[in-house]
């Protein structure tokens, strides 16, 4: 036992002659990698910044397609629409990922012409992901500078508004052109009971089957003209912005009040631990095939 005590100091002590030996490559060698580190972070590398923003994706107020023969189901549909995205968000995630939106977002008319090459270079750190349990996207960018990171994300912010904006407009077109069809009908029983009332009051001699006739059209074309002011109160809702609007961005885009890469004071470090442990190696390895020569 004392033995074996005594060897593992001897191999502690021989460790310690070597490192010992080795003392001024052990120190030299990490100070020399951590200042080549720190020439390239300050000096080479070019430092980026971060932007990112959520983005809230655009509805279309939804209504019923109905025959103008069901008024009732029209009212009662209309009424409890509901909005669709105008595009799912996965969708909206994959498109956001793919060259041709970066081509469009360039093209969105918020870069200078010298900043296109530079603009699509960056492009390639566009990410997007949809934010777990709600319709939201966050899309993050990076950029050499805070105000062409601005840029950047506002393009593709733009170029995604653009899109969506043609996508809803046949959509909201539809919804018009049933507003005007619905308005149009909406005159015409105004005037039918107006002329139905009008004959009602006004004549005395009728019998009672012609005034009971009568008095029936005119209660069902009533029925019917509040049904269809109903639709209309209904569509036109859905066309309100609150019910129709395209992607917009939550609260506002944030730029990185600095840049976010490189890393200097973690790459030094881990220049000197490389450097250190590069250094620790030799000195064993050196040792022993030195030690083996002689």
């Amino acid at each position: 036992m004392n033995e074996e005590n005594r060897s593992d100091e001897i191999n502690l002590l021989d460790l310690f002659n070597v490192l010992k030996r080795y003392k001024r490559l052990l120190i030299g060698l990490p100070v020399v990698a951590t200042i080549l580190s720190a020439l390239i972070v300050y000096f080479v590398i070019n430092p980026t910044w971060e932007a990112s923003a959520v983005l809230e994706i655009g509805k279309v107020g939804q209504t019923s397609q109905t025959s103008q023969t069901s008024q009732a189901s029209q009212a009662s549909q209309a009424s409890q629409a509901s909005q669709a995205l105008v595009e799912p968000v996965t969708n909206v995630v994959t498109r956001m990922m793919l060259p041709s939106f970066a081509k469009g977002s360039i093209n969105s008319g918020v870069f200078k012409p010298e900043e296109f090459n530079e603009a699509k270079a960056f492009y390639g750190t566009l990410k997007a992901t949809q934010i777990k349990g709600a319709e939201l996207v966050e899309i993050k960018l990076r950029g050499p500078s805070p105000e062409l990171t601005n840029k950047l994300i506002q393009g593709a912010i733009l170029n995604l508004q653009k899109m969506h904006l043609v996508m809803m407009q046949a959509s909201i077109d539809k919804n018009k052109k049933q507003l005007q069809l619905l308005s149009e009908d909406i005159q015409k029983a105004t005037a039918e009971t107006d002329l139905l009332r009008k004959k009602l009051f006004d004549s005395h001699n009728w019998n009672a089957f012609d005034a009971t006739l009568s008095a029936t059209l005119l209660k069902d074309k009533s029925a019917e003209l509040r049904l269809m002011i109903q639709s209309k109160l209904a569509l036109e809702e859905q066309l309100t912005p609150s019910r129709t609007y395209t992607t917009r961005v939550v609260d506002e885009v944030y730029i990185s009040e600095g840049p976010v890469s490189p890393k200097k004071q973690l790459i030094m470090a881990l220049a000197f631990l490389v450097g250190f442990f590069v250094a620790v190696l030799f000195a064993f390895v050196h040792n022993g095939v030195t030690a083996k020569s002689e």
